[in-house]
């Protein structure tokens, strides 16, 4: 059921995604309202966390974006954050997968106090 509602929620993302800048609003089960929003042409994918706020948002990537994996052009990240925009903190969690032509790539971040570190992008599919 979870594993259903998440492909849903991935191909909302991504269909808005194609739209210049975009939101659709849902519920959990017993959780806070997200709002997923589309935002196109980014230049750091490092720094996503610094538009937008909790919840869930995608973001079109192109050959000029920077910090995605080695040899990709682009794609479609699916952004994941816990805490409010530009926020640093410890507390800062934030997970993305990324979605180019053809493989599927992963990584989550922690913050610092100053900025995000993230993990490297691992390959899962």
């Amino acid at each position: 059921m979870i594993g259903a509602l998440f492909f849903q929620i991935i191909c909302i993302g991504i269909s808005d995604s194609l739209s210049s800048q975009s939101s659709r609003t849902y519920a959990g089960a017993g959780e806070s309202i997200n709002t997923i929003k589309s935002i196109w042409n980014n230049t750091d994918a490092n720094k996503f966390h610094e538009s937008v706020g909790l919840g869930i948002s995608s973001f079109g990537v192109s050959s000029s974006t920077k910090n995605l994996p080695f040899g990709e052009s682009g794609g479609i990240i699916l952004h994941l954050q816990r805490i409010k925009k530009g926020d640093n903190t410890s507390s800062q969690h934030v997970y993305q997968i990324l979605f180019s032509s053809h493989k599927i790539y992963r990584r989550n971040g922690i913050g610092n106090g100053t900025s995000i570190d993230f993990t490297e992008w691992s390959i899962i599919s």
